[in-house]
């Protein structure tokens, strides 16, 4: 009978100590699943710090360089001024980049458009009338004066009151507004492709232009800094089938800004199977300015 009792003893025994060890081991291992999401929340947790610093080091840095860049300009327009009277251009910002600012100036120059277009108005607006001007002046000399060049050479859209205003002024303040048609073109949804765009109202006047031509194939540079991407999905895409529309046989420059933006290479890749839809001969480059800038040369 104590045996039995002895063997009865030492078997709760055992279960309990199996019950113990199963404890142990289920604590155990929600101690080291704690201890590895202590771990990895630390770890992440300094990944964060890190990116944060990083991003608190990368904006210190552009803003003095920005800084420092725009003291630059301010002190250059400052010595301009005091050589030709003329107020400074603003290259920072919303305006576009200097090295574009350049660029465009240089196709003005090298390319000697007929016509120039603008999509969204500006710093660019400027500098297109000061070079067109150029181009006519250079055009115009020794003509006499019923064989002069007198009728805008830039067309510029702009759906914005504030800024259409603020182009004239800047315009009025270099004196060139003469060379400019500067059109208060609101945004409009439109379908382009099948597909619903809201995009500047500017087919009235690209219609007029079209028939001005009488025929003749000109040379047209075509800016195209805007809608805002904001307006609607892929929003400046409108901008070469319009443009199509009315200036297909022409020999066209397309200049599309901020190309380093994932929508606007999204874009560019829409307007390549576009033109190869259509059999228009055209080719491709991108321009490594400040904010990435694409040009098709268009037949």
């Amino acid at each position: 009978m104590e045996v039995k009792d002895g063997n009865e003893e030492l078997k709760n025994l055992i279960i309990q100590l199996k019950a113990q060890i199963e404890q142990e081991r289920t604590e155990r291992k929600d101690l080291e699943c704690k201890i590895t999401r202590l771990f990895s929340e630390s770890l992440d947790a300094q990944r964060q710090d890190a990116k944060a610093f990083k991003h608190s080091i990368e904006s210190a840095i552009q803003r003095s360089v920005a800084n420092s860049v725009k003291q630059i300009e301010a002190f250059i327009g400052i010595q301009d001024f005091f050589q030709t009277g003329e107020p400074a251009l603003n290259f920072h910002g919303w305006p576009i980049s200097s090295d574009v600012a350049q660029y465009l100036v240089e196709v003005v120059s090298t390319e000697r458009p007929d016509l120039v277009l603008e999509f969204g108005s500006g710093t660019s607006t400027v500098l297109f009338a000061k070079a067109m001007k150029a181009l006519a002046d250079s055009r115009n000399r020794g003509a006499g004066e019923n064989q002069k060049e007198c009728s805008p050479k830039v067309i510029t859209f702009e759906h914005h009151d504030d800024y259409l205003k603020k182009t004239a002024d800047i315009l009025a303040s270099h004196g060139v507004q003469a060379f400019v048609d500067l059109v208060h073109a609101p945004l409009v949804e439109q379908t382009v492709d099948s597909e619903s765009y809201i995009f500047y109202d500017c087919s009235q006047k690209l219609f007029e232009m079209a028939a001005l031509d009488k025929g003749i194939k000109q040379k047209v540079v075509v800016l195209i800094d805007g809608p805002p991407g904001a307006t609607c999905d892929n929003a400046r895409y409108p901008a070469l089938p319009v443009l199509l529309d009315y200036m297909a046989g022409h020999e066209i420059f397309v200049i599309l800004d901020d190309y380093d933006r994932p929508e606007e290479h999204e874009i560019v890749e829409k307007w390549k199977a576009l033109l190869d839809k259509r059999e228009i001969p055209y080719s491709f480059q991108r321009l490594p300015f400040e904010k990435g800038a694409a040009l098709l040369k268009i037949n």
